[in-house]
């Protein structure tokens, strides 16, 4: 069974009558992990790569930088909890950051506020065609078979300008992203040259992630928020949105961009 969701039988009313139906729902996990003995934060998502999870929310969050941060991990599965051990050994209580709970899928907790964070403009000659971004957004698509499914899941993936490396879905946009960047900081993947796509409304948090990952274009089915556009053009991000069909819409940076 896709441990992405489950089949569950309900009753589904349709042309007038009701009627016994199987359909698939969503799994959702709770993930708390614990930084050097203390508790950090409990994740709601999805129950698969959780490592990545794990280690792309530490990342996207500035608690680790490279690889030789992350002295180890060990994950508990059955009790939804992921033991993380850092150089860094200051206590939760003392990191100079805000934790916010944003308004995001599975009110992820975010440890800062994208004034606090210091971060430079992403440096990048990358470009790329309109029928390009919209051939990825396609296939990008196709691969959402649990979205297919259940309708309740995002997706997040980093693509070249020809395909699709990494993909990942979970029931939290954030977390999609998350485990996305995990894995690309895992794998020692160079995210300088590459595009990311997201199936969710883009907002601050979501793309101080982006910026963070040095990520030059950044790409998604949904809408941006005003402080969104606004950190785009700060931290020099093209930032595109309602990417479907033969349609996008370009907030920033546009000249990476070609017809």
């Amino acid at each position: 069974m896709n441990s992405l969701m489950e089949i569950l039988g309900v009753m589904r009313y349709e042309s007038g009558k009701l009627s016994p139906v199987e359909i698939g729902v969503a799994t959702e996990y709770a993930l708390t992990i614990l930084l050097n003995g203390r508790e950090l934060v409990t994740l709601l998502c999805s129950p698969t790569y959780l490592d990545e999870l794990t280690i792309g929310y530490l990342y996207c969050e500035g608690l680790i930088g490279k690889v030789d941060d992350l002295l180890g991990l060990s994950l508990n599965e059955s009790k939804g909890i992921a033991w993380v051990y850092t150089k860094d050994r200051r206590d939760i209580a003392n990191l100079p950051f805000k934790r916010i709970v944003t308004p995001g899928c599975g009110r992820e907790a975010t440890l800062w506020t994208p004034l606090d964070m210091e971060v430079n403009p992403v440096d990048s000659q990358l470009e790329v065609s309109c029928k390009g971004l919209l051939e990825l957004v396609k296939e990008f698509q196709r691969r959402s078979e649990t979205w297919k499914m259940t309708h309740g899941v995002h997706a997040a993936a980093l693509c070249t300008f020809q395909e699709i490396l990494v993909f990942r879905e979970d029931i939290g946009r954030h977390n999609a992203l998350n485990k996305v960047f995990g894995h690309c900081f895992r794998e020692g993947i160079d995210t300088r040259y590459s595009i990311v796509i997201s199936s969710g409304r883009i907002s601050s948090e979501m793309l101080m992630k982006i910026a963070r990952g040095n990520v030059p274009i950044l790409v998604s089915l949904s809408s941006a928020t005003d402080q969104a556009v606004k950190l785009a053009k700060r931290f020099r991000i093209t930032l595109v949105g309602l990417a479907r069909g033969s349609k996008l819409t370009i907030y920033s940076v546009p000249e990476r961009i070609l017809v």
